[in-house]
Formats: structure tokens, C-alpha cells, sequence
């Protein structure tokens, strides 16, 4: 990201670059929690959704991508199944901080 004229932040980023955009988090679920430590509340729940996400059998966590912004977590992209977009909705829902689930999964059938 680059430093806006004027800031006097580093121009170093501690964030993956898909991290940016909006101040919320988010990160692509192929991509490991453990490479940065959650440290913002937003953050740390979108670790326990990815990670809910991972565990599960039944989802492929590269296809769903996870943002959270003020507890409320968006699940976006793509399955084959409307029962696995199902489960990835409960998941996030039972995640501790989490206030709402925005759904944005689209099913398409193979």
C-alpha cells in the first residue's frame, strides 16, 4: 500500500497485499493465517472463520473468501454444491465475534 502524501507511516506494510482495501480484513483462505498474527478484532475473526472453514471435509476453502468488517463476515465465491455454501454460513455464524454472516456465494452446478 502505498503512503499518501503527507503520512508519516512507513511505507512498509505488515499486511499480505490482500489485506488492503476498506480498513476491513480479509484474506483469500489459500493463503495461511499463521503468516501474519491477527492483532485487530476483525481480524482475529476472520482467522477463526478461515480456520473453521479449512477443518471442515466437505468445503474447499480456496473457493470461499472471507472479509470481516466490524464483526459482520462476508463469504464470497464460488461452490458446486448449495448444501457446502449452507455449512460455510453455519461455520461462520457459530464463529466466536461474529455478528452477522453476509452470504455471497454463488453455486454452480458442474
Amino acid at each position: 500500500m502505498a503512503a499518501k502524501p503527507g503520512d508519516e507511516s512507513s511505507s512498509a506494510h505488515p499486511f499480505p497485499e490482500s489485506w488492503e482495501g476498506g480498513g476491513h480484513a480479509h484474506l483469500d483462505l489459500d493463503q495461511r493465517s499463521s503468516e501474519v498474527l491477527p492483532t485487530s478484532p476483525d481480524e482475529r475473526v476472520r482467522a477463526a472463520v478461515c480456520e473453521r472453514l479449512r477443518a471442515h471435509p466437505q468445503i474447499d476453502a480456496s473457493t470461499i473468501a472471507v472479509s470481516v468488517e466490524s464483526g459482520e463476515v462476508t463469504l464470497s465465491g464460488s461452490v458446486t454444491d448449495a448444501g457446502v455454501a449452507e455449512i460455510a454460513r453455519g461455520l461462520a455464524l457459530a464463529s466466536e465475534g461474529v455478528v452477522a454472516v453476509h452470504d455471497r456465494i454463488e453455486v454452480h452446478a458442474t
